[in-house]
């Protein structure tokens, strides 16, 4: 007679963390970024009812959504199809920082 194979039980599917604690953490500060360059953006533009006077320009409130859009393109991952505008985006952001010193 046939001898009988027992096969190995496949372990109960188990909640795991999807990315490790040091990536979590990177995205949280992606996010982060995007929040407060809206906020920034939204006070330039005049959007926030606690933005001043002074507080308000199209210019600065243009660059805060810039800034808003690379840190959400990174958040999207290194896609390709985005990396030309990311590359752009980056260029803008880092001569600016140049200017300002």
């Amino acid at each position: 007679m046939g001898r009988l194979i027992r096969l190995p039980v496949r372990p109960a599917l188990r909640v795991v963390e999807a990315l490790p604690p040091s990536t979590s953490a990177h995205l949280q500060r992606e996010v982060q970024e995007v929040q407060i360059s809206l906020r920034r953006a939204l006070r330039h533009f005049g959007a926030d009812d606690a933005a001043s006077i002074s507080e308000l320009s199209a210019e600065r409130g243009t660059e805060e959504l810039e800034t808003a859009l690379f840190y959400a393109l990174n958040l999207r991952g290194c896609l390709n199809a985005d990396m030309e505008l990311r590359r752009a985006l980056l260029a803008r952001i880092e001569k600016r920082e140049a200017a300002r010193g």
